[in-house]
């Protein structure tokens, strides 16, 4: 069993937005010129290859993170970005539907550096809190415990994320358990139980995320 680790976005000022409907049931937000700090999102779902995607979040929003459309691969590759340091600055007309989804046009998009990164040193010791998730029609089907030793190796795993990284980067990167208490008063050792009120079912994962975060 493995885990993902995933380097997720952040997105800033979507200025001046207006709704339009855009031919469905679902409304858009039209952006005049803007611009977002990328994050690269790596997951892996428990073979051996690793999956890359970007997604982002609006200033106004950062805890709701958006999926990027409309950029090829390539377009990120050649760009040489950076997560958390590369800027996407585009112009009018982007829309962002009601499922989360961000479209882009690379006719119109550049990449800059940001002037305030919110990219994270990658290496030392990071405290880490893993999330399970209960929804009304689903939940995470992995227990705490198991989740805990397959991430940090707190019963007996030898072959967890932690040690990987830790194996991978020649000890330059280590995940422990956060043990204490969250900003909502929640104590927790390594795991936190998250619930929704929202069905996963039939949902997009940024929909799922985001009702977590």
């Amino acid at each position: 069993m493995r885990f993902s680790l995933a380097s997720i976005t952040a997105l800033s000022a979507l200025v001046g937005p207006v709704f339009a409907q855009n031919g469905s049931s679902n409304y858009v937000r039209r952006a005049q010129k803007s611009k977002c700090t990328l994050f690269i999102k790596v997951e892996n779902k428990g073979s051996d290859v690793d999956t890359t995607s970007y997604a982002c979040t609006l200033a106004s929003s950062p805890h709701s993170f958006l999926e990027i459309e409309g950029l090829s691969d390539e377009f990120f590759k050649s760009s040489n970005i950076i997560s958390g340091k590369s800027e996407l600055e585009f112009g009018t007309g982007v829309t962002v539907s009601s499922n989360n989804v961000i479209t882009l046009n690379e006719g119109s998009v550049s990449v800059g550096t940001s002037n305030n990164p919110t990219a994270q040193s990658t290496t030392g010791v990071k405290k880490t809190l893993a999330i399970r998730v209960k929804a009304p029609d689903a939940e995470t089907t992995s227990s705490a415990m198991l989740i805990k030793d397959k991430i940090f190796g707190t019963a007996g795993d030898t072959v967890n994320l932690s040690e990987r990284y830790n194996t991978c980067s020649y000890g330059e990167l280590t995940f422990e358990p956060y043990v204490g208490t969250t900003s909502g008063g929640m104590n927790v050792d390594g795991v936190a139980l998250v619930t929704i009120n929202v069905n996963v079912s039939g949902q997009s994962k940024y929909n799922i995320q985001n009702a977590v975060t």
